[in-house]
């Protein structure tokens, strides 16, 4: 298991590191702006230092990117109920239950019709 737990955390750098070149920032200057020693930005991004929440939230805060499109780039809907876990943790943290996502193609079809009625 620490495998695959080290493999996804090289995964989560290089999708930084994607953003980081897409953005066409220097690694020295986001070094300095998130206050790391020199190069250390570079072994973060390819995977040669553990990743931690704080290196993803400051490298997309740096960028002006919010921590959860990162998340949900990396991580997108399933599509699956959340769970029973899941559920009641985030009704203890004070959220709203999650409204359950339509099926994209339903969603779609059911705008067509709409669209097609209004047109006739």
């Amino acid at each position: 298991m620490k495998e695959h737990h080290e493999a996804e955390g090289r995964r989560l750098a290089h999708i930084l590191a994607l953003m980081v070149k897409k953005a066409e920032r220097s690694h020295r200057q986001l070094e300095a702006e998130l206050g790391l020693a020199s190069a250390f930005l570079s072994k973060i991004l390819r995977g040669k230092v553990r990743l931690q929440i704080a290196h993803i939230a400051g490298i997309c805060e740096a960028l002006g990117v919010p921590p959860s499109h990162f998340f949900d780039l990396a991580y997108p809907s399933t599509g699956q109920p959340m769970g029973l876990l899941m559920e009641e943790v985030r009704l203890n943290l004070g959220l709203p239950k999650k409204a359950e996502t339509p099926d994209l193609e339903e969603t779609i079809k059911r705008i067509l019709r709409k669209l097609l009625e209004e047109k006739a």
